[in-house]
């Protein structure tokens, strides 16, 4: 099986049998629908629209965050070429947070495939598909499903949890407003039945706590991010608000 997550949200599932397709389901997040086409020897024989059951689970907002200024980072840099080029920069560091709770309705039912199958996960918990693609593949090794290219099914009491957590993070020089950059990072605890705290990162995932803690990582890469990677670059100061 193959998955794509695009830039505009949705995303794609598309299952194989050796080389060739089987199936392809296409997650459309903005109108809420799924598209299934089926496949014969790689070839469509049959296409169906269906309504993204995202709208069954039940979506709650833990907590939300304004922009928190956190502090700066101060760095010294210098470039290896046979005229050096070096001096300091200073970042600003601030963050937004949002988390958010999601429950599924029992996915108990006969289902197309596994590519549908991945697909419906990834509407209802609002995964990118790569994730979904690994918790259905766990979801079916845990309620012991073996599952072929056909069509399969999921015993009454099977459901699926969700809590997400996103840190959107803003990082600006602090002499030259306009290089500004934000980078986001999202951590997925997903509960299975009798299983809990499976989790999942997508993006650059930081939290406060290593901004507090001084963490050298995260320091570093949100210098390449912002700045770029044609330097070497030393940590000189945190500075916390």
């Amino acid at each position: 099986m193959k998955t794509e997550d695009y830039a505009n949200g949705d995303a794609l599932v598309t299952q194989y049998d050796g080389k060739k397709i089987v199936s392809i389901a296409y997650v459309n997040r903005n109108e809420q629908i799924i598209t299934y086409t089926k496949y014969e020897d790689s070839n469509s024989i049959s296409t169906e629209t269906i309504s993204s059951p995202s709208a069954k689970s039940i979506r709650s907002v833990a907590a939300q965050s304004g922009l928190i200024q956190l502090g700066s980072i101060k760095y010294y840099y210098e470039s290896s070429a046979t005229y050096p080029v070096k001096g300091t920069r200073l970042m600003n560091v601030q963050y937004t947070m949002r988390s958010d709770d999601y429950s599924t309705y029992d996915l108990y039912g006969e289902w197309k495939d596994l590519a549908f199958f991945t697909g419906i996960v990834t509407s209802l918990l609002n995964l990118p598909a790569a994730i979904a693609a690994s918790v259905v593949g766990t979801f079916l090794t845990i309620s012991g499903i073996v599952i072929s290219t056909g069509s399969f099914v999921v015993p009454p009491g099977s459901k699926l949890y969700s809590s997400e957590i996103t840190y959107d993070w803003y990082l600006q020089d602090d002499t030259s407003p306009n290089t500004a950059t934000m980078v986001r990072g999202t951590k997925y605890t997903i509960t299975h039945p009798g299983h809990e705290g499976e989790i999942y990162y997508d993006g650059r995932f930081y939290e406060p706590t290593q901004f507090k803690n001084r963490n050298n990582t995260l320091a570093l890469d949100f210098y390449n991010y912002l700045y770029g990677y044609s330097y070497i670059v030393t940590i000189k100061q945190w500075i916390m608000v």
